[in-house]
């Protein structure tokens, strides 16, 4: 009986401990080793909509999502620099699946100066 007890107890707590969905994409922009400031980030889907942020001096950005459903991709822009679109969704051939810029762990982009 305790055996079946226990069996139950960690069935719910394996079953009960996922990670919710953040209700931010969270993280930094550099240009090499430095934090760039008025990055301008928008969601893929949401432009026609004006939802984007900036960096801050530290390149840190927070982003309230769209939609809390679907997330396709961020695209990073500043003036002098080449704008980068970065898919989210990761792990397709290789799961865990995992979507970039939604983790507990910081992600960071670097960006390219135009030539």
């Amino acid at each position: 009986m305790k055996k079946k007890i226990l069996l139950v107890v960690l069935i719910t707590l394996f079953t009960s401990c996922t990670e919710g969905t953040k209700e931010y994409f969270e993280g930094y922009v550099y240009n090499k080793e430095i934090p760039l400031k008025g990055v301008v980030i928008t969601e893929g889907h949401s432009e026609p909509n004006n939802v984007f942020s900036t960096t801050d001096s530290l390149g840190c950005f927070k982003l309230k999502r769209f939609s809390q459903t679907y997330a396709d991709k961020l695209i990073f822009s500043k003036k002098g620099f080449k704008t980068d679109t970065i898919y989210l969704l990761r792990g397709r051939n290789s799961p865990p699946l995992y979507t970039l810029f939604l983790r507990e762990q910081s992600d960071t982009l670097f960006m390219k100066r135009k030539e």
